[in-house]
């Protein structure tokens, strides 16, 4: 290890002694720190101050720090210190003042913190703010006196660790005093990156710990092995990065595993130069050969759960993240629709993210990339975007790829698995793509000109699929199999198969043969039925069986890029559409040959000339020419649409995860998607009108115009929900300019508050916004992303709406309009999935049925009966509520149970126990024992378990319709209930008495919910000899969580965008909007036209009269319900029949008398609908709803619209009048 040419200290022994000056200085600097510091450093203090081989080691750094003067090297040192942490309590003392400012998104900022050492005047100061992790890492340097700094080192101190740096030397140690799986997984996180493990050992005192680190700097650095270690003594990491020479720390604290956290940092040339304060410095020989920059974060994920589990606990799978997990993959272009790829790959994390973009970001690239902001203009995009990517996982490192030319050197791509190539020139990727294909590197290329745009993908001449859908194997439950090799499923649920569907079998009886041999392709005979083929030598069915689906790995051959951009195979979606994919694909080769004609531009915005030009140029490339598109095409060529980056963004970056994962079909090999019905009709389009102003929104009104670019900044919008689609919606929004004129302003709602498990696919949200409201923090979140949306973005009738959804890989789009669509409530999603209690008590088959039972469980023991007490205690009138209303009762299907015997070694049984102990103390208000296994045990141990004994004459419920055989008649004799009542304690006894039901909290690692419903289901699933689930699938299961994934969200939310672009045009005719769904995972893209509001008439007056059913309807003031029933026949000719309003019948009056319909015909009709319901209207309420029968002047009943009553001010039910 060396500087220059000169030997470093740390590593080789020096002869040289400190001199009496060296030490008096150093014991100075050390002893005015203390002071500051009140004496916090006392445990560094003493012993160091009285070592002589600590003072030594002091001498050696001074000698460093002098041949680096030498060297003419610039002399700060920095160090990445926590800002955010409690400095007041670390460094207690009024010595001490301090204060930094917090920026927002993307600024560079400086600050100041002040440390008054003695006598000295030394000055700690913020020159630059980490220009990742900026809210909590600063970038700190020493000044103070020339001949002051000449004596001493720095020594930077936290309360964990203790880091010594220069801008050439850094090494990281940590110490714990508990070495287990989670540590040693942290360690792997670093070792995975550029930090290398040197060494980890055993140590028993600081005296062997600091002959150990001697023995390791005199040279001995290529340790990789882990030590087993015991928990019982101090273990040692040393992790040398291997780019950063290292410099002798030391440390005076040990801290315990889950307060630690690493920061893994290696800070390039031009990242020090960035900060305007460094200035240039010479580089050692390992920095000048790597300019690359990584930005990551390593977080210690303390116990089970940890950050990293909780992150990607809604990701849909969890095998193929393990192979995300060891890919590397470099995007190149980085305007809107490569940071949108970026984003999705970093949420989903794999082993590294390299970005390649050096072109200087411009004031049109922010139409659509959200990383960039108004200071970044000038910067590189790379260099804009990298530290922003890795703000959203901390377990993606990303880097900035830097070359001159990726073409001029094919090889720096062989460490990738993936390259992905945006706004690159067709000729690079002709020479790219074809490497690529040679050297099995998959490519993927994707680009977006206005409203068109495409992907191709190649994955190689053998690439195996190992799940085309991404469902979960079908399985049921075997009723027969005779001998032709039909089987027969149980009639309670269909078998669910497909043809070249295959499956395998388990626990058939009389076949045993069948069970577990090889997978057999199905031949479907009908829903219940399908053969398996030749079952002859398998011997004869009797009795049971279990068929699963099995997943078969396909394999798909690509082409070279070369070879299809002649012969394109194109992924045909929208059938009205067939032949526009292959016009457009020529017209992309056109406009590229106009670029590379004119210098890399293409045709200027709505220009005819240029226009003409592409037309030429496609028709001398061959193929058919329709000028229309190609016009179209060429006019929109410099247009850059958020929704359009963002479709194409989401679906690119899924076809990378399915590149490194093997998971689900990738597109083959081409897709072209267009939304040209997102044109506006209200304004004229002219070269003028598109022409650039200089402003974010160019790449937006290259395509629309600048009027229909002032109309979308005039919309108020009001956003339902801020959670993963909300907050892409959001993002696209401050994008296109939504709502930033004059009179635009966007309402969000969402109560929600963000959990860890959100920040996979909820982008706005940050580690540091976990517990915060959804809605105001992606409100600031926008709003710092555009500042144009400052003071328009704050935290129903008659209005479009844009529904969308998804559901993993699963998307959907919805477009309600008022009086031309249906409404949202007039299609329903199906129902959830859910088990007769019957099938969980007594005949549980599948993991899903007993963790239904274990969370049943869990409701009726910690949550159900403290209620129950609760209301006992609480209300005076419980006991006589509960009998009257009485209590239902549970039933079951069909498996034998084994009874199991408690053994506290098993694992299972274990975490059963303590879940459910430590659940029932939180019932009781007792405090938690905590986590020590020997307190439980050794409470176990003196307990007496019974042996199970059977109870007899026990009947089982065999179907849901039948009477429970085992239910307890009802009490009838009312001395019975009397002396059960009045054998309760009273209420006023236990006066201050309250129990604490459970809030089911699935994201709590630490609440032992979800650790009570995995070891119950996990019991009962052995009972009943089912598969157990690991805790993962249970609180995925139990949790209902829905599978949702950035980029299915980001695709849809682009696709709402798109139609949201109609709307504001008022587009009037329905077959101009879309409804859309999509699956990534096969891929499947669907457009259809909305559905028609439905319309139904009525006559009068010998006229048919035409109505919306579900938009139109009858408005009428607060009148008495006797002049609103001549109204209605004189001005609508409708006899009125009937009238409710709710679940109340207000006209008219059966078996209550003549009295009693005389006084309802007087009553206002606000007043007879407070009457009869028996509720007041709310003071916010201004609409009251009635619905009526009624027949026409053909004396015919007719279906007609609702009636609105509008009450300006409810009356309020100041006493019970019953009519």
């Amino acid at each position: 290890m060396t500087i220059g040419k000169e030997p470093c200290g740390i590593c080789e022994e020096s002869a040289s002694t400190p001199s009496p000056s060296d030490i008096q200085t150093y014991k100075g600097f050390l002893a005015s720190v203390a002071k500051a510091m009140k004496g916090r450093l006392s445990k560094l203090g003493k012993p160091v101050l009285g070592s002589v081989d600590w003072l030594r080691r002091a001498n050696e750094l001074l000698q460093i720090f002098k041949r680096m003067e030498e060297a003419e090297m610039e002399r700060h040192y920095l160090w990445p210190y926590n800002i955010t942490a409690d400095l007041g309590a670390q460094m207690d003392g009024p010595k001490l003042r301090f204060g930094f400012y917090q920026p927002r998104l993307g600024d560079l900022k400086h600050a100041a913190l002040y440390l008054d050492a003695n006598d000295q005047d030394v000055v700690w100061e913020i020159i630059g703010l980490h220009p990742v992790f900026q809210h909590n890492i600063a970038y700190l340097r020493l000044k103070c006196p020339k001949d002051f700094v000449d004596k001493v080192f720095i020594a930077a101190i936290s309360k964990n660790n203790i880091l010594v740096t220069t801008t050439h030397h850094r090494i990281m140690v940590k110490y714990t005093p508990v070495v287990d799986q989670h540590v040693q997984r942290h360690i792997r996180f670093l070792a995975a990156g550029d930090w290398s493990i040197v060494t980890s050992v055993k140590i028993g005192t600081r005296k062997e710990m600091e002959q150990k680190i001697l023995e390791i700097f005199d040279g001995q650095n290529g340790f990789s092995a882990m030590a087993d270690m015991s928990p019982s003594i101090f273990a040692l990491y040393i992790l040398h990065h291997k780019r950063l020479q290292a410099v002798f720390p030391r440390v005076s604290d040990f801290p315990s595993p889950a307060k630690t956290s690493v920061i893994a940092l290696s800070v390039s040339k031009a990242a020090v130069d960035r900060t305007g304060k460094l200035g240039k410095r010479k580089a050692s020989a390992d920095e000048e050969d790597s300019e690359q920059q990584q930005y990551t974060l390593m977080q210690h994920p303390g116990k089970k759960g940890g950050f990293e589990e909780r992150h990607n606990a809604k990701q849909p799978a969890r095998d193929p993240m393990k192979r995300m997990s060891s890919s590397n993959v470099l995007i190149v272009g980085l305007k809107g629709l490569g940071a949108e790829i970026a984003k999705n790959v970093a949420l989903a994390g794999v082993k590294s993210l390299s970005l390649y973009d050096p072109t200087p970001a411009t004031i049109s690239d922010l139409s659509s990339q959200f990383f960039l902001s108004p200071e970044d203009i000038g910067t590189s995009r790379a260099e804009a975007t990298a530290p922003r990517v890795a703000e959203l996982n901390a377990y993606t490192p990303v880097t900035i790829h830097s070359s001159q030319s990726l073409t001029d050197d094919l090889p720096q791509l062989n460490k990738y698995q993936v390259v992905v190539l945006t706004a690159t020139p067709l000729r690079d990727q002709l020479v790219i793509a074809e490497y690529c294909h040679k050297n099995k590197i998959f490519v993927i290329i994707a680009d977006t000109f206005g409203l068109f745009g495409y992907i191709f993908t190649d994955f190689g001449e053998n690439f195996t699929v190992v799940d085309a859908t991404g469902e979960e194997p079908t399985s049921g439950i075997v009723a027969g199999i005779d001998e032709e090799g039909l089987v027969s499923a149980s009639d309670e649920a269909r078998h669910g198969l497909g043809e070249d569907d295959y499956v395998v079998f388990t626990e058939v009886k009389g076949m045993e043969k069948l069970n577990n041999s090889e997978p057999r392709k199905v031949d479907i005979k009908g829903p219940y039925t399908f053969s398996i083929g030749d079952v002859s030598g398998l011997g004869t069915y009797e009795s049971g069986g279990i068929f699963t689906q099995v997943k078969m790995p396909k394999t798909l051959s690509f082409k070279s890029f070369k070879q299809q951009l002649g012969n394109p195979e194109i992924l045909i979606t929208d059938f009205m559409k067939m032949d526009r994919p292959a016009k457009v694909h020529l017209g992309i080769q056109a406009l590229h040959k106009f670029a590379e004609i004119h210098g890399g531009k293409f045709p200027r915005p709505h220009n005819e000339s240029d226009a003409q030009e592409v037309i030429e140029l496609a028709s001398r490339i061959g193929g058919e020419v329709d000028k229309d598109i190609l016009r179209e095409l060429s006019y929109q060529a410099q247009g850059d649409l958020s929704p359009m980056a963002a479709f194409f963004g989401g679906l690119a970056a899924q076809e990378v995860l399915k590149a490194v994962s093997g998971k689900f079909h990738p597109v083959v090999q081409w897709y072209y998607f267009d939304s040209l019905e997102s044109l506006p009709s209200s304004v004229t389009r002219s070269e003028e009108e598109c022409a650039p102003l200089g402003t974010r929104y160019d790449g937006q009104i290259a395509v629309f115009g600048k009027s229909f670019q002032k109309k979308i900044s005039e919309v108020k919008e009001f956003l339902v929900g801020s959670g993963a689609i909300g907050c892409e919606m959001l993002k696209n929004w401050a994008m296109i300019g939504l709502a930033t004129g004059e009179n635009g302003k966007i309402t969000v709602t969402d109560m929600d508050q963000i959990e860890t498990s959100n920040l996979n696919r909820q982008f706005l949200f940050r580690p540091k916004d976990v517990g915060q409201l959804k809605s105001d923090t992606a409100a600031k979140a926008v709003q710092a992303m555009n500042p144009d949306l400052q003071g328009k973005i704050v935290s129903l009738r008659e209005r479009p709406l844009l529904e969308s959804g998804t559901l993993g890989t699963k998307g959907n789009t919805q477009v309600i309009l008022p009086w031309l669509t249906e409404s949202y409530s007039s299609s329903q999603d199906p129902p959830e999935q859910s088990f007769p209690m019957c099938t969980l008590r007594s005949f549980p088959n599948r993991i899903e049925h007993t963790i239904a039972w274990a969370r049943e469980l869990f409701q009726t023991s910690f949550v159900g009966p403290p209620e129950s007490v609760n209301l006992y205690l609480t209300q005076p009138d419980y006991t006589k509520t509960t009998l009257k209303h009485g209590t239902p009762f549970w039933s079951g299907p069909k498996r034998a149970p084994t009874p199991l015997k408690f053994d506290p070694t098993n694992p299972t049984h274990f975490s059963f126990i303590v879940a459910a102990a430590n659940l029932h103390a939180y019932n009781y208000g007792i405090k938690n024992p905590g986590a020590d296994k020997g307190h439980y045990r050794k409470v176990l141990d003196d307990m007496i378990v019974p042996e199970f004994t059977p109870s007899s004459g026990v009947k089982i419920q065999a179907n849901d319709n039948e009477p429970d055989p085992n239910a307890k008649p009802g009490f009838t004799d009312e001395e019975e209930l009397k002396r059960l009542i009045a054998a309760l304690p009273s209420p006023k006894s236990l006066a201050g008495f309250q129990l604490e039901p459970v809030v089911f909290e699935k994201d709590d690692d630490t609440n032992y919910h979800i650790d009570f419903i995995t070891a119950a289901s996990n019991l009962r699933a052995a009972n009943y000899d089912i598969q157990q689930a690991d805790r993962h699938k249970t609180k995925f299961i139990a949790g209902k969580i829905i599978p949702a994934i950035a980029t299915t969200t980001a695709l849809v939310t682009g696709l709402v965008i798109l139609e949201l672009y109609k709307i504001i045009d008022g587009k009037p005719h329905l077959e101009q909007y879309k409804n859309s769904f999509v699956n990534l995972a096969l891929p499947f893209f669907s457009f259809i036209d909305p559905i028609a509001s439905p319309m139904d008439k009525y006559h009068h007056k010998g006229r048919e009269i035409w109505f919306h059913k579900l938009w139109d309807r009858f408005e009428a003031d607060d009148m008495v319900l006797q002049d609103f029933l001549k109204s209605c026949e004189e001005q609508n000719g409708l006899d009125i029949s009937m009238i409710s309003s709710g679940v109340s019948l207000l006209y008219p009056v059966f078996n209550k008398g003549p009295d009693v319909m005389r006084k309802r015909l007087q009553m206002k009709l606000s007043e007879l609908v407070q009457s009869v319901s028996d509720k007041a209207i709310p003071d916010h309420q201004k609409y009251v709803i009635f619905e009526f029968l009624a027949r026409d002047d053909t004396d015919e009943d007719v279906d007609v619209p609702y009636v609105s009553v509008k009450v300006d001010k409810p009356a309020k039910k100041d006493a019970k009048v019953m009519v």
